[in-house]
């Protein structure tokens, strides 16, 4: 599983003095999503650490909740369909990275399921910033991710 996991950037992620923290998640479809569930790690890992958890999809707007800034740790599954395309998905998460990236707020970014999605943010990505990748999105691929992302930390 490693062999298919890319580490960009600096780790593992430092969370001293750090408030206020959000777990961003997006996936293609809350309502058919089968690699998610308040026991996976994408989800329990960031939450021991004192991340608030936030799910989004396609048609989930970008929106500031907070007028506090929000390091946010934005985790992406996205599993490509050569029939039906992700397009939706690409853009919402476009927006989010923009929107996070210009207030200050992208803490770190892990991609499940779609290696070149990355290639898309990569370029703007701060050298700070840790983006971790990987093929799967299953929960041993999210355990190994967050691992290598907060290291000890956990």
């Amino acid at each position: 599983m490693r062999d298919s996991t890319q580490v960009f950037g600096s780790l593992p992620l430092r969370l001293e003095n750090l408030i206020n923290l959000r777990n961003l998640i997006l996936v293609d479809d809350l309502l058919d999503c089968k690699y998610l569930s308040r026991q996976a790690p994408a989800v329990t890992i960031p939450q021991r650490l004192g991340y608030r958890i936030q799910l989004g999809d396609r048609n989930s707007p970008v929106t500031s909740s907070s007028e506090t800034l929000q390091p946010t740790l934005l985790q992406i599954f996205l599993r490509g369909n050569p029939f039906r395309g992700s397009a939706g998905l690409t853009q919402v998460v476009e927006d989010w990275f923009k929107t996070l990236l210009t207030n200050g707020e992208l803490q770190a970014l892990v991609i499940y399921g779609s290696p070149y999605l990355k290639n898309q943010f990569l370029p703007f990505l701060p050298p700070e910033i840790p983006c971790i990748s990987t093929f799967g999105q299953i929960p041993s691929a999210q355990a190994i991710a967050l691992e290598l992302l907060f290291g000890n930390n956990h």
